[in-house]
């Protein structure tokens, strides 16, 4: 059984590749199993916790036994980041309603947001 929480990710998104990248990068390196929601794991993952085959619209965070989506997963995936990186977890005092809007609005434009390198 595995011990760290799964961690799906859209892998052909760049802003989501480079999420991880950060992810490690601040915190959470030996956290997470970070899997691709088009592997055959992650459908697995997909159909085990009542979502479709075909899901892509958010990072899927599996916490214990509860599947996190959007702005939960994140707020939850920033409790692990190290020094002011750790401040995102105030997010969580705006309404989840007005915190998902904002992620639906970047997960819909995510395969056209262009990032720099490092």
């Amino acid at each position: 059984m595995r011990t760290n929480d799964v961690l799906l990710i859209d892998s052909n998104c760049p802003v989501c590749t480079r999420s991880v990248t950060f992810i490690i990068k601040h915190g959470a390196e030996n956290r997470y199993h970070f899997i691709s929601l088009y592997s055959q794991e992650g459908e697995s993952y997909l159909e085990k916790y009542g979502f479709p085959k075909n899901y892509n619209k958010s990072v899927l965070l599996i916490h214990g036994n509860k599947a996190l989506v959007k702005s939960e997963a994140f707020i939850k995936i920033a409790e692990n980041f190290y020094g002011i990186y750790s401040y995102l977890t105030w997010l969580k005092v705006i309404p989840q309603k007005i915190r998902n809007w904002l992620y639906d609005l970047i997960a819909k434009h995510r395969h056209h947001i262009k990032l720099f390198n490092n």
